[in-house]
């Protein structure tokens, strides 16, 4: 019987841990929206969304969320702070899509969806290619 080699640990496998986040966090966004939401949702809203509050609130998650991704990321060095930070800004994206969720109401169909998405695209800003900058440091 051969003695088994040892497998290399990956150069970059910090790096990976940014990714599992984020593709969990992508994938419950959408998940969350099937199975709570109610899945791909059709119809006019019967009122603006822009006279909502709620949407403000939200509006308000998103610039923060870009905020995060954009001003303070680049800005930090290590594994640690970066992480820290990720999470941050993809639990502010996935706030935007609980809004529409739980907060609008049912005859809100079309602003439902629109939050969804709007809370996929901030998710999405988050793909961390970043984190390989951050493993190097």
């Amino acid at each position: 019987m051969k003695p088994s080699r040892p497998i290399p640990p990956a150069k970059d496998a910090s790096s990976q841990v940014f990714w599992i986040i984020w593709f969990g966090m992508i994938g419950g966004i959408v998940l969350y929206q099937c199975k709570l939401g109610g899945g791909w949702l059709h119809g006019e809203d019967a009122r603006s969304a822009i006279a909502s509050p709620i949407t403000w609130v939200a509006i308000g998650m998103l610039l923060c969320a870009a905020a995060v991704r954009w001003l303070l990321i680049p800005q930090v060095r290590g594994y640690r702070p970066l992480l820290v930070l990720l999470i941050i800004g993809l639990a502010l994206s996935e706030t935007v899509g609980f809004f529409g969720m739980f907060l609008f109401p049912a005859d809100m169909p079309a602003a439902k969806m629109q939050l969804f998405v709007l809370a996929l695209l901030s998710a999405a800003q988050f793909a961390p290619f970043y984190a390989r900058r951050a493993v190097r440091d």
